[in-house]
């Protein structure tokens, strides 16, 4: 799924900078981007469904950020009822998938800030109510303070021997410790 997802990104991303132009043949840049953007929306809609945003997935964040935009963008107070229905369902829920991967990575979550301080207040009284207070997501992102982890990375000198701190000697090395303590 998600390589379909890719797909429809590159496509639309390809064809975008020649929306205005008509090519021959029948195809239009523009066809092939609203085309894009349909199946974008109907692929994600398809993923929710199925697996729900819940479980960590990186390649999401691109299309769910994708149609969030094209959602904002494109909503104003003039359209038909319809449209403006399914402009903000995809709005909606590019904002919940965003939201739901806000919390196992960071772009997702300060992706999901920008598009929620640009939505109008129509929208934004549609969506009071359903976000989760205690998530913490909904805050301002600030800048990751500390990271922890239990692989600690060697860093070396520019003047080291990188060949020094291969595999080979660096297990000789434990090996020789765990000798030395037995003894």
């Amino acid at each position: 799924m998600t390589s379909s997802l890719e797909y429809h990104m590159v496509l639309m991303t390809v064809c975008q900078p020649f929306i205005h132009e008509q090519w021959v043949g029948g195809l239009s840049p523009r066809n092939l981007v609203s085309n894009a953007e349909r199946d974008i929306n109907i692929l994600l809609r398809l993923y929710y469904l199925r697996h729900g945003f819940a479980g960590a997935d990186p390649w999401l964040t691109a299309p769910l950020a994708k149609i969030g935009f094209m959602s904002l963008q494109s909503i104003s107070s003039d359209l038909e009822a319809q449209d403006l229905y399914y402009l903000r369902s995809s709005l909606f829920l590019a904002l919940r998938g965003l939201r739901e991967q806000g919390r196992n990575y960071y772009i997702s979550r300060t992706v999901h800030y920008i598009v929620r301080n640009q939505i109008r207040p129509e929208e934004a009284e549609l969506l009071r109510g359903t976000e989760d207070p205690e998530s913490g997501v909904e805050e301002s992102p600030g800048l990751v303070g500390e990271i922890q982890s239990a692989w600690v990375p060697l860093i070396n000198n520019i003047s080291d021997d990188p060949f020094a701190e291969n595999l080979s000697k660096l297990a000789r090395g434990f090996l020789t410790l765990e000798t030395d303590s037995a003894e």
